[in-house]
């Protein structure tokens, strides 16, 4: 592998709400498509070599968007490991009322350390896992785990060239966390940003996380 392009879904209805989506299957609102034809052109001279995405449509639909008009054309696999943190009960609710939750579990203090230092991003999921009454939301290890599995599973793909990845906010950010925690943005990643992780003996190096600008995207992969 060259590069693993990380690229987080288009806009849907519940984004533009403010409200936790996690498993709940939503399409591309009309914002989330225009944007994910933006990334389109912007990785059109890009080569790529497969792609994978989360199977909820928001992902996919921005997977297949971005794949199109590629000659050859390149194989999209889907796969739900790679679906969005589950919020259990909480889904459908808005980011305020969560936040209220974690200000009543954690302080004013703890729960604004997450937006001013990477350590908070784990006190961020738990305090989603600790608002969910009906305890079904994922908490932070288990989160950590499915992402630890997804980077070793891309980290032996044997794939020589740039590899295409679309889901979702928060594990996508799990997965830069565990790579670079200094570097996860305090709002998480943006719809249809790009990031992009190379590929170590190791592991993997960040090499530009949260993208928009078609010319940054384009050196830095080129």
């Amino acid at each position: 592998m060259k590069n693993l392009i990380l690229v987080r879904h288009g806009q849907t209805a519940m984004n533009a709400k403010g409200r936790l989506q996690g498993l709940t299957d939503v399409p591309l609102n009309k914002k989330g498509q225009q944007s994910a034809y933006q990334v389109q052109k912007i990785l059109a001279p890009i080569p790529l070599t497969i792609a994978y995405s989360s199977d909820l449509s928001r992902a996919h639909e921005t997977a297949e968007i971005i794949l199109t008009n590629r000659q050859p054309a390149v194989p999209l696999l889907t796969s739900s490991l790679l679906r969005e943190y589950y919020f259990g009960s909480l889904e459908g609710q808005s980011d305020m009322q969560i936040f209220s939750h974690a200000i009543t579990s954690y302080g004013l203090k703890n729960t604004f350390s997450y937006w001013h230092q990477h350590q908070g991003f784990p006190l961020m999921v738990e305090s989603f896992a600790a608002a969910d009454p009906t305890k079904q939301a994922e908490d932070y290890t288990t989160l950590k785990n499915r992402a630890e599995m997804i980077l070793q599973q891309l980290h032996t793909d044997q794939h020589q060239g740039n590899v295409l990845l679309v889901a979702h906010s928060v594990l996508l950010s799990m997965l830069i966390y565990l790579v670079a925690p200094s570097k996860l943005p305090r709002t998480l990643l943006r719809n249809t940003s790009v990031s992009i992780l190379t590929p170590t003996n190791s592991g993997f190096n960040t090499n530009g996380i949260n993208l928009s600008n078609t010319n940054e995207i384009r050196q830095r992969l080129t």
